[in-house]
């Protein structure tokens, strides 16, 4: 059983994909279930995974500049759909009955409604009983900034009362390589956590031996062979209306001899207005498309990627090797700042600040990364070899239960 906190995540449900994807290649008579409140639960049932769809919950902006979680479509109120999800998650995993718990990101869960169940966990070992079964934490790597990490999610997220998440799973897996972050040195988390950690590296939903040739999305889009996509996703958060209005007058201005074609992702949560502002462009060469949940092949097919910096996004752009500008969300977190800025040490990457934005800058980016060569991939992430991985150690774990 898997257990992802996402509220409404898309990005989560792409990365659990790939996990459980790599997982279930080893072991295809394995019977796995994910407990999430994402908002593509199709794309798990597409791969023969069954899913539990929990009500989901979103992030709201506040005036203060403070965010809340709220229900997503029901009326209910925050703490009820929390121990709705709480009581479905108890009763499905009682059912189940897995031999294997899953929990990613945050130890306890959202809202702390894991906890019921990590309890009967650590019920077992405070009684000195056989641990009834394996359970597995995993981490995207970077959470947030090393200096938030140490002053928020090390108090609020591991601990628990008088109960230390951090004991009570048998294998910590983090999806990332340890010169990105080192969970010991940059964060300073417990010892014999860190010590237990294994860093698997970043993982994508494809390998690169699996993506769709290039030639074929441009004939998809009813794009020449000879002309070249410059692809644009940038979420929901606010920010987005700025960067539109410039990278579109930038288009116009060096598009003069119509050798790009500009494709533009329609988060499907984005504010209508915004959309129905700049869909009526008139450009052949623009096009705006609906919501694709996974992007790899139109990262590996375009010229120029203009995106956010979340985890998939730049996983996918470095085992692509596609030329990139990215925009971090600001203000929520510090984690998108902080994996960019580390990103943007590969010279196909380059960070700009939506706050500071001014059209000259980015139109000098843009053209000198359209000029630039995209030379070979050269990271070759595999979901595969990181499924074995689990899975074997999880074999390893499951006989010394």
């Amino acid at each position: 059983m898997y257990y992802s906190h996402n509220s409404h995540g898309l990005g989560h449900s792409t990365r659990a994909l790939a996990i459980l994807t790599g997982i279930k290649k080893q072991n295809p008579n394995s019977d796995i279930l994910i407990a999430a409140g994402t908002g593509v639960p199709h794309i798990f049932l597409n791969q023969g995974i069954e899913i539990v769809k929990l009500p989901s919950i979103k992030m709201t902006d506040n005036p203060d500049n403070s965010t809340s979680l709220i229900p997503r479509y029901l009326k209910a109120s925050l703490s009820e759909i929390s121990e709705l999800r709480r009581r479905i998650l108890l009763d499905t995993f009682d059912c189940f009955k897995p031999n294997v718990l899953i929990v990613e990101h945050a130890f306890f869960g959202q809202n702390a409604e894991m906890l019921p169940i990590l309890m009967r966990r650590w019920v077992e070992d405070r009684n000195h009983q056989k641990r009834s079964f394996a359970t597995v934490y995993i981490s995207r790597g970077i959470m947030d900034s090393p200096r938030r990490v140490k002053s928020l999610w090390k108090e609020k997220t591991q601990k628990g009362g008088s109960i230390d998440g951090t004991n009570l799973f048998d294998l910590v897996y983090i999806m990332e390589d340890k010169k990105t972050i080192n969970f010991k040195k940059d964060y300073q988390l417990d010892k014999q956590f860190c010590d237990r950690a294994k860093y698997l590296g970043k993982i994508t939903i494809k390998t690169k031996k699996e993506l769709v040739r290039p030639q074929e999305i441009k004939e998809y889009y009813g794009i020449p062979a000879n002309e070249k996509i410059i692809l644009v996703s940038l979420g929901r958060w606010k920010g987005i209306e700025k960067i539109l209005d410039v990278l579109l007058k930038t288009f116009k201005e060096i598009n003069g001899k119509k050798e790009y074609n500009l494709l533009v992702q329609i988060d499907p949560f984005l504010d209508k207005e915004i959309i129905a502002k700049h869909i009526k462009n008139k450009d052949s060469k623009i096009k705006f498309l609906d919501y694709i949940p996974q992007m790899i092949d139109m990262i590996n097919a375009a010229d120029l990627v203009i995106c956010r910096g979340g985890y998939n996004t730049i996983a996918e752009i470095l085992l692509t090797n596609t030329k990139a500008i990215l925009f971090p969300e600001i203000g929520r977190t510090e984690e998108e700042p902080y994996r960019v800025k580390k990103a943007s040490k590969n010279k196909n990457i380059v960070y700009l600040d939506e706050f500071n934005l001014t059209k000259k800058e980015f139109k000098k980016k843009t053209i000198q990364l359209l000029k630039q060569k995209k030379g070979l991939p050269k990271n070759n992430f595999d979901k595969y070899k990181i499924g074995k991985t689990i899975l074997n150690d999880i074999k390893k774990q499951f006989n010394r239960l």
